[in-house]
C-alpha cells in the first residue's frame, strides 16, 4: 500500500509541476501587466482552494496512511482539471501554436 501511496504522490506532483509550467506559458503570452496580475491573483486563489478542499478530505479521513493516499488523490484530480482548463485557455483565449484544430470543438 505504501507503494500505491508514493506513485500518488508522485503523480500529484508531477501533476502541480506541469500546472505550474502551463501558468507560465500563459503569463508568458499574456503581453498586459495588469492581466498577467488578475490571473495571477486567480491562480493563487484556485490554489488555495485546492489546498482546503484535499486538507478537508485527509481530515475527514479513518487513518492516516488512508488519509495520505486520499489527499494526494485529491490533488491530482484537482491538479489535472485546473491543468485540462489552462490548456483551454491557451488555445482559446491566446491560440496558442501547439493546439491542434481537430482537438477544439467549436460551439
Amino acid at each position: 500500500e505504501h507503494d500505491v501511496l508514493a506513485c500518488f504522490e508522485r503523480a500529484a506532483h508531477i501533476s502541480e509541476r506541469w500546472v505550474t509550467h502551463t501558468v507560465d506559458e500563459l503569463l508568458a503570452l499574456e503581453p498586459a501587466a495588469d492581466e498577467r496580475m488578475g490571473f495571477m491573483e486567480t491562480q493563487l486563489a484556485w490554489e488555495d482552494s485546492r489546498d482546503a478542499d484535499c486538507e478537508f478530505i485527509h481530515e475527514k479521513s479513518e487513518s492516516e496512511q488512508t488519509a495520505d493516499l486520499k489527499q494526494a488523490q485529491c490533488l491530482l484530480s484537482h491538479n489535472l482539471a485546473r491543468l485540462e482548463k489552462l490548456e483551454g485557455y491557451l488555445c482559446d483565449l491566446y491560440e496558442a501554436s501547439d493546439c491542434n484544430s481537430a482537438d477544439v470543438t467549436s460551439p
